[in-house]
């Protein structure tokens, strides 16, 4: 049975700023995120913000890699590192 929080291991600083980045250089608004991830805008700005615990749930690590899904980051280390989480 996999534990219910997960500690990451890569800087929640690398991550915030990678999706924050790619966000921003696609011109995409986190409200337009939300709405394609079918999240909250608060979850997003959470995201980002690093409002996150410094252990993320599975929820959160569910969050994140479906954020850096649609942004085409699955080839980065950020989301390789955060399946090796889950």
């Amino acid at each position: 049975m996999k534990p219910r929080c997960i500690e990451h291991k890569i800087p929640i600083e690398t991550i915030r700023a990678s999706l924050k980045k790619t966000r921003e250089a696609s011109k995409l608004t986190q409200q337009t995120v939300a709405d394609r991830l079918c999240l909250r805008l608060s979850t997003i700005q959470k995201i980002e913000k690093i409002i996150l615990r410094p252990i993320f749930s599975a929820f959160e690590l569910g969050y994140i890699r479906s954020y850096a899904r649609l942004l085409n980051l699955l080839g980065e280390a950020l989301l390789s590192k955060l399946n090796e989480e889950i």
